[in-house]
């Protein structure tokens, strides 16, 4: 019983110890409550909550705060054992939400306001999608159509460029293109003509050419495969960057100078 008082009495009696020797608890994220900021390269060695140390970060492979960080020596994403990825991600910017303002849904198509974009089988009328700002030849969109599939197939086109079938399973789906635009062809949906799909969401996004580069000032190894979009020029003069490279079933197309391309056709061999 003893013990079981004086446990009691430490329990109640903490608090006011912790405040007399000017300490402060352990925040509820698990930080120091009141710790000082140290500078943006600066790591917390000791000095406890009432007066942290920090001290800067040096050396190969030194954590560090800043927004931009610099890395030296080797660092290695995951290990054999455990392998990881990585993302790079760029700038998103929605130019067409899933929203009655931006479809001409008349005829076999209906939607009202944010509610599925539905197509009744009797007739092929494709659905416009106009996104704001307009599509712009050469900048890469992010593509999301998601709902529920019915008897046949629908296509869609993006700025010229074909994307993934719709499919026609009565089951629900999520596709994702990332489609760089050949023209300035808004988002077209056209169904088969006993397609009964439901859309519950179709967005478009635009990917900011700023953000989410990966520049490499050595040579850069890949120990697998090499994925590269298809996203074939409509013409030999379509928009594009040099060193630009893609395909299609029938051709290899290098970008070799500003809106110039060039191509090598594919055999079977």
């Amino acid at each position: 019983m003893k013990r079981i008082a004086i446990l009691i009495w430490l329990v109640l009696l903490a608090p006011v110890l912790v405040q007399a020797q000017g300490l402060s608890p352990w925040g509820s994220a698990g930080g120091v409550a009141g710790a000082g900021n140290g500078a943006t390269t600066d790591i917390l060695v000791g000095g406890g909550a009432g007066a942290p140390v920090w001290t800067a970060a040096t050396g190969t492979g030194a954590p560090v705060r800043a927004g931009s960080p610099t890395f030296t020596g080797t660092p290695a994403v995951g290990t054999t054992a455990a392998g990881a990825n990585q993302t790079i991600n760029a700038t998103l910017t929605t130019t067409l939400a899933h929203n009655a303002t931006y479809f001409n849904a008349t005829g076999a198509w209906t939607m009202t306001t944010t509610g599925p974009l539905v197509h009744v089988t009797g007739n092929t009328t494709a659905v416009t999608g106009t996104p704001s700002p307009a599509i712009v030849a050469g900048t890469t969109y992010k593509v999301t159509i998601a709902g529920t599939g019915g008897t046949a197939t629908a296509t869609y086109t993006l700025g010229g460029v074909t994307g993934t079938t719709i499919p026609s399973a009565a089951t629900p789906f999520t596709i994702t293109d990332y489609i760089t635009a050949n023209t300035t062809g808004a988002l077209i949906i056209t169904p088969a003509n006993t397609c009964t799909v439901s859309l519950t969401s179709v967005t478009v996004e635009a990917l900011t050419d700023a953000t989410g580069d990966l520049t490499v000032m050595g040579d850069l190894r890949v120990r697998s495969s090499i994925f590269i979009p298809s996203s074939p020029p409509s013409t030999s003069t379509s928009t594009g960057i040099s060193g630009a490279i893609t395909w299609d079933a029938n051709y290899i197309y290098i970008c070799t100078t500003t809106n110039t391309w060039k191509r090598m056709p594919l055999s079977t061999w």
